[in-house]
């Protein structure tokens, strides 16, 4: 049993190809009004970009990060429906990034902590008007 161990252990360390970790990302690209999640977007995939440029001193060459966008337009119903999308037809997400209208947080959170998904969120307003506690919403 434990020769098969060092095997296996030995077979995954030879594998120099990075595992992909992919993050969800729900913004706001239609409403330049209220927000506009292009920009938020663009900052997300720029901090990606930078992680990955460093994966071999950050995470020691095992890990890549990949985000997956998709458009909440600032509604609760676009956001949970971007939310089932990003769960059911994507790969497995570590966490969610975005949501920055008080209302789509507020839908998202919900769902997202029954399924214990991490989101964090620049929506500061609704969390601290929340009078429930969320233990996978960060801020």
């Amino acid at each position: 049993m434990f020769f098969i161990v060092i095997i296996l252990i030995d077979a995954n360390q030879d594998n120099n190809t990075p595992i992909s970790l992919h993050i969800g990302g729900l913004f706001n690209y239609d409403n330049s009004f209220i927000n506009n999640g292009k920009y938020d977007l663009q900052a997300a995939r720029m901090a990606i970009d930078e992680i990955n440029d460093r994966y071999d001193e950050l995470f020691n060459g095992r890990y890549k990060l990949n985000l997956l966008s998709n458009n909440s337009k600032c509604d609760p119903i676009y956001a949970v429906d971007a939310f089932f999308h990003a769960i059911f037809r994507c790969p497995q997400l570590t966490f969610l990034i975005g949501t920055s209208c008080i209302n789509e947080t507020k839908s998202v959170i919900q769902v997202a902590d029954y399924y214990n998904l991490i989101l964090f969120s620049h929506s500061t307003s609704f969390i601290s008007q929340a009078d429930q506690t969320y233990s996978t919403l960060v801020r």
